[in-house]
């Protein structure tokens, strides 16, 4: 039988992996299939492992740094695409992940190409300029093409978080952690708009709301 808990999930019930017989055993079992105290162990072991040793937050970071992601890359197999029928993956191409490549890989990748001199010149090729430079133009356009409000062309840290998180930024550019432990990366990018467009882009803080900053279009130029 499988419990459901406050978010309303399914769980699976507690089955030991010794196959224990011995009846203290099967006592401890049942009662990790009590749905209470299996609500309280989960919260025991998130707030030792998520928060006291910021485990989940060490991951967010480090797939930020990366550039993948658990849920569209994999290593060595995708198992659960191997798994599926052909029909399933027809119907499902998306559940497709990326083979993850390490970083030194990518990098002599990066190096060899700029070693032959095929270097691809796209406005949003990181080797175009660092991470920062790439995403601001990236939101500077975003802005240039927001519908105005009484205030004008403004993006929040909000918007331009949920754009550069989004499918329509390339995976390069894409931000990977969550909107927590984005903040001050958001905030850079945002200075980094203003100090490459000073004359047409100001940065201001809404004076109601927990500290939202935005950007705002100044004047009517469209060119930049």
């Amino acid at each position: 039988m499988a419990y459901s808990n406050d978010s309303g999930v399914m769980v699976e019930p507690y089955v030991s992996l010794l196959g224990e017989t011995d009846p203290e055993v099967q006592k401890l079992q049942s009662l990790l299939n009590h749905p209470t105290i299996r609500m309280e162990i989960e919260s025991i072991i998130t707030r030792v492992i998520a928060k006291e040793h910021n485990l989940l937050e060490r991951l967010d970071l480090l797939e930020g740094y990366l550039g993948v992601s658990a849920k569209t890359h994999f290593v060595d197999i995708d198992l659960d695409w191997e798994e599926m029928e052909d029909t399933e993956r027809l119907m499902n191409p998306q559940k497709k992940r990326k083979t993850f490549t390490p970083l030194p890989e990518r990098l002599s990748e990066l190096e060899k190409i700029v070693l032959e001199g095929n270097v691809p010149r796209s406005e949003n090729s990181l080797l175009s300029g660092n991470k920062t430079v790439v995403r601001a133009k990236l939101v500077m356009k975003e802005l240039k093409n927001t519908k105005p409000n009484m205030a004008g062309k403004m993006l929040t840290s909000s918007e331009i978080y949920l754009f550069l998180s989004s499918e329509s930024v390339s995976e390069e550019c894409r931000i990977f952690v969550k909107r927590s432990s984005s903040r001050a990366m958001i905030q850079t990018i945002m200075e980094k708009v203003v100090e490459l467009y000073p004359e047409k882009v100001r940065k201001g803080k809404k004076r109601k709301g927990k500290g939202t900053s935005f950007l705002i279009l100044e004047g009517v130029d469209n060119d930049f």
